[in-house]
């Protein structure tokens, strides 16, 4: 009989930046996608390991699809993911999500790129990591025969089969650089949309990143609340940041500003008790507070996440 395990609840009583994008992940899964050749370094599976032990412990169950383009290899390269991340995952704070017998070793399954060529094969796959993440929180799988362009193919099939909350791209160039240069940190699907015209990504300098955006923009529609682009190195501050190191797909704005509705008032009192206690905000009478509310906006992240309020009395 599987044993019942008491979900870790971090607890969240100040202003932190990356608690709050952790509370945005609590109960939800990401999918990692990656080829073989972004585990190089001991540095790559410290950040990858990092990552997953932090969303672990949050909460959040974990997708690791590992792309190995000889599929000779492949059962090699599983072998390795488990020896180097094991250690780095497995730790005292994790231990009891994985309490069923087996559940760590049956955490790391080998996959065939082929998966998605027959109905029935994508089925037993999709059934698969279902019933590995029955066990515990974390799925990782080593794709045979897949190169890079395929790995990505197999994790926006898998991410919209699954209806992921996000999906995690590890890119070598670290997000979307426009014609001079800098970083585009963020990209809506409606500028996807215009980039995949025919043209346009040539004259903006992004030609060879058609294919990715032609894979976001399908994850997108297809239900995925967004997609980054990202190095390992960089994939904690792309995920707990807001200032991130890639660049972050979603379907509309990243962060909206709106007039505040009743619905988030009790939201909104509670982050400015919370400003009170921590000495950021002065300390206000109630009939101050409401004044703040029914003049206020405020400020969501994704689709119903409350990052900051302003409001203006005169």
């Amino acid at each position: 009989m599987p044993i019942p395990v008491e979900k870790h609840r971090p607890s969240v009583e100040a202003f932190d930046e990356q608690q709050f994008y952790l509370d945005e992940f609590r109960g939800r899964t990401l999918l990692f996608a990656m080829p073989v050749e972004c585990l190089q370094r001991e540095t790559d599976y410290e950040s990858l390991g990092a990552v997953t032990s932090r969303l672990l412990t949050n909460d959040t169950r974990v997708l690791v699809l590992v792309g190995v383009p000889d599929a000779s290899r492949s059962d090699q390269i599983l072998r390795r993911l488990q020896r180097r991340l094991s250690p780095l995952i497995f730790r005292d704070e994790t231990a009891p999500l994985f309490a069923q017998r087996g559940a760590r070793a049956a955490a790391f399954v080998p996959l065939a790129a082929a998966a998605f060529s027959a109905p029935d094969n994508a089925t037993a796959l999709l059934s698969n990591v279902w019933s590995t993440l029955r066990r515990g929180p974390l799925f990782v799988g080593a794709i045979a025969g897949a190169g890079a362009g395929d790995t990505i193919q197999f994790a926006t099939q898998v991410a919209v089969r699954l209806r992921v909350h996000k999906l995690v791209l590890v890119d070598a160039d670290d997000g979307i650089a426009g014609a001079d240069g800098k970083q585009l940190s963020f990209l809506d699907e409606k500028t996807l949309t215009t980039l995949l015209e025919a043209g346009q990504a040539e004259w903006a300098g992004l030609a060879t990143r058609r294919p990715i955006f032609e894979v976001v923009r399908t994850a997108l529609l297809s239900g995925v609340s967004s997609v980054n682009l990202c190095t390992l190195a960089g994939m904690a501050r792309e995920l707990f940041t807001y200032e991130g190191s890639g660049t972050l797909f979603t379907s509309a704005d990243y962060c909206t500003i709106q007039r505040l509705g009743i619905d988030d008032f009790e939201e909104v009192e509670r982050l400015i008790e919370r400003g009170q206690r921590e000495g950021l905000l002065k300390p206000r009478a109630a009939d101050e507070v409401a004044s703040m509310l029914v003049n206020g906006y405020g400020a969501t992240i994704g689709a119903h996440h409350l990052a900051g309020i302003c409001a203006l009395s005169t």
